[in-house]
């Protein structure tokens, strides 16, 4: 069904486009953005080559099986955890993809998971939602319930940081007229509600009908895109004007929410042509008829009078493509800066710059037809994809020497 609710999606990433060639980026003095940028359009093009595969086929052990491409992660080891979306048992893999362990299991008590959504590490412990395990993954305690993202826009989403502190998503503020909720990015105490903001985003980049709610349709990703570093040292912020997306800025923030570094990209603009925000439109249309013909007692009966324009009004249609789509950090704190898509295939290869812990380009990389880079340590690039069949799997890469 197309219809969400009006909190169902707030995420600032999407698929649908891609941005042309990276020109510029350079290491900034904190706070102060430079005039100009260093030169990156010859950023090396480095390959990779596939060492690894897992899962993809019918019959795999219970290990293997995921409804869904699952979420990656790497400890400090190398070790690799796979959190799939329909299990909340984390699968911890050796460096070489052997199969280690179950961490957490499904129930309401200590250590276990009516459902697991976000995971990462605090220091060298791994916190799935507000439960933690130490590295042999026996549960060490799980705190009190803080709120989970599923429990609706009233909630704050909160995930562990290292040397006690979390990063805070939410909860949205009051909209003013004619603009979004926004909801602020903040580093602060795990056992206090006090928090520096570092950044803020939308509640919702959906198609938002007034009067009605929300539809799971968009034309950009909104910036901005935030991650943590994956020791849980810290959170990085790539930031842009989403009506004048020439200059990204990438923001690292320490434990005490502190600006620690800015480096910023200059992209080359790349307008949204007329007949893409058409088809856009006439499908914002479509989508809404066909809820209302599905649901004909609720917004079968909220239809607007000017529909077309509603569809515009509720829409986030600026004029040119966004620079980025999502971004992952390493552990030695490296950036990899995912480039859109330029169109509507899912199958299409998928561009990557990625960025220095001191700011400079270091170089572009593409992942292989229909796979998704998730997690990376040296030369070593974890990603997933799916078969031909529909069938998820996990694909180990080995980053070659660069070129050009």
């Amino acid at each position: 069904m197309d219809f969400l609710t009006p909190s169902a999606c707030f995420e600032a990433t999407a698929r649908s486009v891609r941005l042309a060639t990276v020109l510029a980026l350079c290491l900034a003095p904190l706070a102060v953005p430079p005039a100009h940028g260093q030169d990156a359009a010859n950023a090396p093009l480095r390959e990779v080559r596939e060492i690894l595969r897992l899962g993809d086929a019918v019959d795999v052990p219970d290990w293997l099986s995921f409804a869904a491409e699952p979420q990656l992660m790497l400890d400090a080891s190398g070790r690799l955890f796979a959190v799939p979306g329909n299990d909340p048992r984390i699968r911890v893999l050796s460096r070489n993809g052997e199969f280690i362990r179950y961490i957490g299991n499904r129930g309401t008590g200590p250590g276990e998971f009516s459902s697991l959504y976000r995971t990462g590490f605090a220091g060298d412990t791994l916190a799935a939602r507000t439960s933690f395990f130490d590295s042999t993954g026996a549960h060490i305690r799980t705190d009190a319930n803080t709120g989970q993202p599923e429990m609706g826009s009233g909630y704050a989403m909160k995930m562990p940081l290292a040397e006690g502190r979390q990063l805070v998503v939410g909860p949205p503020g009051e909209a003013t007229e004619g603009e979004r909720a926004r909801m602020a990015v903040a580093i602060g105490p795990r056992d206090e509600s006090r928090a520096d903001t570092v950044a803020s985003v939308l509640e919702s980049t959906a198609m938002e009908i007034e009067g009605v709610g929300s539809f799971a349709h968009r034309l950009v990703a909104a910036p901005p895109v935030y991650a943590r570093a994956p020791d849980g040292s810290g959170v990085v912020v790539v930031d842009w004007d989403i009506d004048l997306p020439a200059r990204v800025a990438v923001r690292r923030y320490g434990l005490d929410g502190r600006l620690t570094a800015e480096s910023t990209l200059d992209f080359e603009l790349r307008e949204i042509p007329a007949d893409v925000r058409e088809a856009y439109i006439e499908e914002g249309i479509a989508m809404f008829r066909r809820t209302a013909e599905t649901l004909p007692e609720t917004v079968g009966r909220q239809v607007p009078a000017n529909l077309r324009a509603a569809v515009i009004r509720g829409s986030i249609i600026p004029d040119y493509y966004p620079p980025i789509a999502t971004a992952f950090v390493t552990h030695d704190g490296r950036v990899w800066l995912r480039l859109p898509a330029s169109g509507d295939d899912d199958d299409e290869v998928s561009e990557w710059l990625v960025v220095g812990p001191d700011g400079a380009p270091e170089f572009t990389v593409s992942a292989p037809l229909g796979v998704t880079f998730r997690a990376a340590q040296g030369d070593r690039v974890w990603g997933t994809g799916k078969t031909e069949l529909d069938i998820p799997y996990i694909v180990l890469y080995e980053l070659g020497a660069s070129r050009g």
